[in-house]
């Protein structure tokens, strides 16, 4: 009972910083309007170079070609509504802003880059110890108080010869990680966390038996659900 109390409480605090989080998004995007986005150090990067031509979809990029408004927390500071894009294959972000005229987009300093959201999208800089493990950008797909899970965008490249040039296409191999008992896990599949997660085989075996439909999800949407039903279930067992 009180671990439900807790998590409602949790969640009371979430709904307020939420809409203290929005307000101060005005603010600080009218201070950069005042003093230039560009003079903020969040843009002292180096400029970005295109070196493969992409000649359809299955590019480099999330979600897609065009730069998107988001937000980014760049050494401890957080800027709002910035123009950018996530290079999967580089594992790098962008930004572009109307103000730099020459250069098409600026590379971030990756190291300084806590965190970022594009897309509704929300990016953690993970860095762990762990040599089985890889750091970089992953996306946060769920959270809670025993267990989250990342995926970690990746893109494979490959070359094609047209009649006269030479293209490139970049295809989805994404990788998906469990945080648990402070440590990094490697998914193979949504029974995988079974393996990690002691005392859970049986559970999660039972529950993808009786969800045929999870063979129709995608691999993102599948984990969610299994994830939320396994939290449900630890959480009703230690009531």
């Amino acid at each position: 009972m009180k671990l439900l109390l807790s998590i409602f409480i949790l969640s009371i605090f979430n709904i307020a910083y939420s809409q203290e989080e929005k307000k101060a998004a005005k603010y600080v995007d009218w201070f950069d309007t005042k003093i230039g986005k560009t003079n903020n150090s969040l843009f002292q990067g180096t400029e970005y170079e295109e070196e493969y031509l992409m000649k359809n979809e299955k590019h480099r990029f999330f979600p897609n070609f065009d730069f998107t408004l988001g937000n980014v927390n760049f050494n401890g500071q957080q800027y709002f509504n910035v123009l950018c894009n996530y290079d999967v294959y580089g594992d790098q972000l962008l930004l572009k802003t109307h103000e730099l005229t020459d250069a098409t987009a600026i590379l971030v300093d990756k190291k300084k880059v806590e965190s970022f959201t594009i897309a509704n999208h929300n990016f953690y800089n993970l860095k762990t110890k762990n040599k089985n493990f890889e750091d970089g950008f992953y996306e946060l797909l769920v959270k809670n108080q025993l267990f989250s899970i990342y995926k970690k965008h990746k893109k494979k490249k490959s070359q094609k010869l047209d009649k006269t040039y030479v293209y490139y296409l970049f295809k989805d191999k994404d990788k998906y990680v469990l945080y648990y008992e402070n440590d990094f896990h490697k998914l193979k599949s949504v029974k995988n966390i079974g393996a990690i997660i002691k005392g859970q085989k049986d559970f999660l075996r039972n529950l993808v038996q009786k969800q045929p439909d999870l063979k129709k999800m995608k691999e993102d949407e599948k984990l969610i659900f299994v994830a939320n039903k396994l939290f449900a279930h630890l959480i009703s067992n230690e009531n």
